[in-house]
């Protein structure tokens, strides 16, 4: 019988701490709004980079991170102001900072740094998005199509950066920034290895000799991309801005 009491009694001790660890999980998930979107990156076609990290720090309790996929900059598919379409699973809370990392071929130079973001921006425009009918359809592998909004990250010449949010005939510029050049004493990552800093930029998958001449000739080499529109809006009929 006293067996039975000590069992019971430990059996009581871990439900109670399955529930509190069940509460503390609920409250940290809650911590936030949420909302659907997606964030894709764009480059000019003339600098050729390689983004090696890339991820929103979201607002909320502890390090919570959404990475960011940059295949299209990656392999030089990257038009100005054309992002890619990425599916979204679940809401996330609002990015409150960019980690982003890179490497620009054209400049031979590496780029790294963590972007406070506008988040009192940021969440006006998503609180409003259903209001203002500016949330436009994201789409889910195989699911239904959700509500939300889009970040564009333009990465420009000369470690310029700028953040836009898009939605239905909507585009908003919430961000512009500029990141100074970095000086890594480590290998560094492309593709699928490491190659050392002084040799990195030999192993580009660079398919034409003519992007090359292109580069040596200085076509693009004092275009300020930074300043320039995604031509978003044109895309729509009607614009609608905010």
């Amino acid at each position: 019988m006293r067996k039975l009491n000590i069992l019971n009694k430990i059996y009581i001790v871990i439900l109670v701490a399955i529930i509190i660890a069940t509460v503390i999980k609920t409250h940290h998930y809650d911590a936030g709004d949420r909302y659907y979107y997606t964030a894709s990156f764009t480059a000019p076609p003339t600098y050729r980079m390689y983004v090696q990290q890339s991820q929103f720090i979201t607002e909320g309790d502890g390090q919570n991170h959404v990475f960011i996929k940059s295949d299209n900059v990656n392999s030089g598919s990257s038009t100005w102001g054309n992002g890619d379409s990425e599916d979204t699973e679940e809401q996330e809370r609002l990015p409150k900072a960019l980690v982003l990392r890179y490497a620009s071929y054209r400049e031979k130079a590496f780029y790294a740094d963590t972007i406070p973001l506008p988040t009192k921006v940021i969440d006006e425009i998503f609180a409003g998005g259903i209001e203002k009918n500016i949330n436009v359809g994201i789409y889910t592998s195989g699911g239904p199509e959700l509500s939300g909004l889009i970040f564009l990250i333009g990465i420009a010449n000369n470690g310029n950066i700028v953040i836009w949010l898009q939605g239905r005939k909507y585009e908003r510029k919430i961000l512009t920034y500029h990141l100074k050049p970095i000086k890594p004493t480590q290998d560094q990552f492309y593709e699928s290895q490491f190659y050392p800093v002084k040799t990195y930029f030999d192993y580009f998958n660079i398919d034409t000799a003519g992007y090359k001449k292109m580069v040596k000739n200085g076509i693009d080499a004092h275009a300020n991309y930074a300043d320039s529109a995604t031509h978003y809006i044109e895309n729509y009929s009607d614009p609608v801005k905010f």
